[in-house]
């Protein structure tokens, strides 16, 4: 068993997250530790997986140019580069980023646009009293936070 140092912001929203979850904090840690371990090791080629298999690698190939010919560079190398779809610009992106964005809000079941100004306290309690009734066995925010307190 080893102990590690995060900042108390980053241990209050991985406290908070281990109570929604309905796991033990150290559980909740040791799963998030071992995804990202698992990343790492897909992004580092050469090395082997938990099962002793090797990793992908990737090889690329290099293109020699002649030497009478200039290397691409300007508009019409940054059409190519787009015209193959290795590049998106301008509105183009601006437009792509808007449909991602978008579909987002659609997988996660957010119907409303987000409003333009905070919401004022009373909304604020009002939605904690809406939620409070759809779900009475749910924990409240006060009673959360009194846990993690205690579990300081």
């Amino acid at each position: 068993m080893k102990a590690i140092y995060i900042s108390d912001e980053l241990h209050r929203w991985a406290k908070v997250r281990a109570t929604e979850t309905g796991i033990s904090l150290k559980n909740l840690i040791e799963q998030w530790v071992e995804q990202g371990l698992r990343v790492a090791a897909i992004r580092t080629p050469g090395q082997l997986n938990k099962v002793g298999e090797p990793m992908l690698t990737y090889e690329l190939q290099a293109h020699p140019i002649a030497a009478d010919t200039a290397p691409p560079h300007g508009e019409g190398f940054m059409d190519e580069m787009e015209r193959r779809g290795l590049l998106i610009r301008g509105e183009r992106l601006r437009e792509q980023f808007q449909a991602e964005y978008l579909a987002l809000r659609k997988i996660l079941g957010i119907s409303t646009p987000p409003p333009a100004e905070p919401p004022s306290i009373e909304e604020v309690r009002a939605s904690f009293r809406h939620q409070r009734e759809l779900h009475p066995e749910a924990p409240t925010v006060t009673e959360l936070l009194i846990q993690m307190r205690e579990e300081e």
